[in-house]
């Protein structure tokens, strides 16, 4: 079937494996093994390590508020302990543990101070390619107007479904996930609804955490239910979307949420996070648009006084609307709204995303992307499409080479918009703006 299928989209070409078993034992095995990044891709992977039968001997992180800590007993120490001394080069090996844009960072002050590639370190994409989400909650409780599901009428198919993924099917799941992806250390438990619906959500993150696997949550945080639960059960990081502080701009874009149960939970999460001790890192993510631009500086203090990590991000409609605007179909009224607001406006998000065609997909790493029903979709940025019926009789192999084929993938290429969501370089564009208008320094 699939597997005699030709690669088609050359953009999203992925190999499940880099190396071999044995080509990683050559390259870790007698050494001391460092993991730079002590975040929420570095916790995580350091399980990963543990069940391929590495361990640890620190992290390296720059962040004066871990270094001299420890997680789970695994000392955190400054990367200039390694960096700095090269008599100790060929006894380490460093895997550079964090996002794609730190790791280009990590990897040049690797090479600035005389380590060589696979022979003193390696991304860890380079050993776990593969980036799986499950959407366990097939319901959202919000309508943003950015978002395909903002529009319940009409047009295309409905995502509204009812449903949740059991228990039993999510063990599953993850049991077939592990034997296709040896170095798995975490995965994302939404793609277009809100895990905190789910009434189960702590027992899955619990799950995880009995095999080592991190739990990735994004939410819009209106429900607060199971809160307590979910925060106890210690998931590595929740990340939490907003567009404004306060209700006048933020309840006309995250549509149906309330910004009084929004504030109340963030404080509920602070809370419960010093109630047990929970690991959990919290990131606020503010998309930033023309109308709440200024209301910035009072997020960036709300955060620093709760010790919530902050990540501005331009705001943007989602892809469904991006095929619609280049293809001239008309969008319906609240995307259009949300498009009018775009500090960089669509059409030069387009022109960008043109000029990188010849460059691979940004969400090419991101598979498989397993749906409430166990379906598989085709991509985490699309709302539509589907490559498999069941995840549980496909291989990986198989999900790979039907994506590569998929006419969804051949449109979003053609129009080049395997690039559309290229945060790292349209911070570049806001970084300015947030330090001009609100005479902060953003944290990004």
């Amino acid at each position: 079937m699939a597997n005699e299928l030709a690669v088609l989209n050359p953009q999203c070409n992925l190999k499940k494996e880099r190396y071999s078993p044995r080509e990683i034992g050559d390259m870790l095995g007698g050494k001391k093994v460092y993991l730079w990044g002590a975040g929420q891709k570095g916790r995580p992977f350091l399980f990963a390590l543990e069940r391929n039968g590495y361990k640890a001997e620190a992290f390296l992180d720059s962040a004066p508020v871990l270094i001299g800590t420890n997680y789970r007993g695994v000392p955190i120490v400054d990367p200039k302990t390694v960096l700095g001394d090269p008599s100790a080069f060929d006894s380490a090996f460093i895997i550079l543990t964090s996002t794609t844009d730190k790791i280009r960072q990590m990897a040049l002050a690797c090479r600035e101070a005389g380590l060589v590639h696979k022979k003193h370190y390696v991304r860890m994409q380079e050993l776990a390619p593969l980036s799986p989400s499950i959407e366990i909650s097939g319901v959202c409780n919000l309508r943003c107007i950015a978002c395909p599901r903002g529009k319940v009428e009409g047009g295309r198919p409905s995502m509204e479904t009812g449903g949740f993924m059991s228990l039993a099917d999510y063990k599953k799941g993850l049991q077939k996930l592990l034997k296709e992806i040896p170095w798995l250390f975490t995965v994302d438990l939404y793609v277009w609804s809100d895990p905190m619906l789910h009434p189960k959500l702590a027992e899955i993150i619990e799950y995880n955490n009995s095999l080592g696997i991190g739990s990735g949550i994004s939410t819009n945080l209106n429900h607060g239910k199971y809160l307590e639960d979910v925060i106890k059960a210690g998931p590595d990081y929740i990340r939490v979307s907003t567009s404004g502080f306060g209700p006048k701009n933020y309840e006309i874009t995250h549509t149906g949420g309330r910004w009084d149960v929004l504030y109340k939970n963030l404080l509920d999460v602070k809370s419960y996070i010093k109630k047990h001790d929970s690991p959990t890192i919290i990131t606020v993510l503010y998309h930033a648009n023309k109308n709440n631009l200024s209301e910035f500086k009072d997020m960036h203090d709300f955060c620093m006084e709760n010790g919530f990590r902050l990540e501005p991000l331009l705001s943007s409609i989602f892809s469904d609307y991006a095929i619609d605007y280049i293809e001239e179909r008309p969008l319906w009224e609240g995307a259009k709204f949300a498009k009018n607001i775009m500090l960089m406006s669509l059409d030069e998000i387009l022109e960008h995303c043109a000029a990188e065609h010849s460059k691979t997909c940004l969400a090419m790493r991101a598979l498989p992307v397993i749906n409430w029903d166990m379906s598989v979709l085709t991509c985490c940025n699309y709302s539509y499409e589907q490559l498999a019926p069941n995840y549980l009789d496909v291989t990986i192999d198989e999900i790979i080479t039907l994506r590569n084929n998929a006419s969804l993938c051949k449109k979003c290429i053609q129009y080049s918009l395997h690039r559309f969501w290229d945060h790292a370089d349209y911070t570049k564009y806001l970084r300015p703006l947030l330090t001009e208008i609100n005479k902060v320094n953003a944290i990004i």
